[in-house]
């Protein structure tokens, strides 16, 4: 594949076009799981790009979970540190905390219509040009546990920042409101530290531990209709999983 160039996107920076070649040679075994791949010098005459561009789009695999780099030897895929579960069955954050003996509340914090960027278009492609955006902060038994950052595409959902209230299920709502009937999704974990603005909510100190999970959902026909980005104390992610997986 010596010499092989890629096709520049319209206001899609060429190292995150290198990122996403990476990723889809991860999702179709390309690239197994704890093998090396091959070395920057190798990935810049394949594409026919600079050492900076293939760096960066490595490094970006790598803060995403997806690479791990072992000094003086290479860059190797990471063992998935996600969790992929079916949503036929899925209760909103209320009724699986009431399931778990807690009493839940999920407040929306704001609502407003944002324009896409590098990385929305990595997870719902370069044509959704505008989504509706959240901020929730959910709580158990009357303290915060969750900060959420959510994002459903405009066309998917026209009018929901008008319909989803606090304490209202966002599946619920896109299934009853847009027939919109979500199927599967997928989780991926991380460590991280709090911002100012996660500490507020979350009533914790400015850079303590917290959960980072990312949440990436999609309908029976594969379209993605929900990303959402939340930091929580692990409580939260525990009582998820324990009564969504199947």
């Amino acid at each position: 594949m010596k010499g092989e160039r890629i096709d520049f996107a319209e206001n899609v920076p060429l190292y995150i076009m290198i990122e996403s070649a990476v990723e889809q040679r991860l999702l179709d075994g390309t690239y197994q799981v704890g093998k090396m791949i091959p070395t920057e010098f190798e990935l810049m005459d394949e594409f026919s790009v600079s050492r900076e561009t293939v760096r960066k789009a490595i490094n970006l695999l790598v803060q995403r979970g997806k690479l791990e780099k072992k000094r003086g030897i290479g860059t190797f895929v990471a063992s998935p540190s996600e969790t992929e579960w079916r949503l036929n069955n899925l209760s909103n954050f209320n009724a699986m905390a009431a399931h778990a003996g807690h009493h839940a509340e999920t407040k929306v914090i704001s609502a407003k219509i944002v324009p896409s960027d590098n990385r929305l278009k990595r997870i719902f492609g370069s044509k959704v040009s505008q989504y509706n955006y959240f901020e929730r902060v959910r709580s158990l038994d009357g303290d915060p546990v969750e900060y959420v950052e959510t994002f459903v595409p405009l066309k998917v959902a026209p009018t929901l920042q008008t319909v989803l209230k606090d304490n209202t299920s966002l599946y619920k709502v896109l299934r009853d409101q847009y027939n919109v009937i979500v199927s599967h999704g997928k989780k991926e974990f991380q460590a991280s530290n709090s911002t100012s603005k996660e500490a507020k909510y979350l009533r914790i100190t400015e850079g303590d531990a917290v959960q980072l999970v990312a949440t990436t959902v999609s309908d029976k026909a594969g379209r993605v209709v929900e990303y959402s980005l939340a930091r929580n104390n692990g409580i939260v992610s525990s009582i998820e999983l324990d009564i969504q997986v199947k």
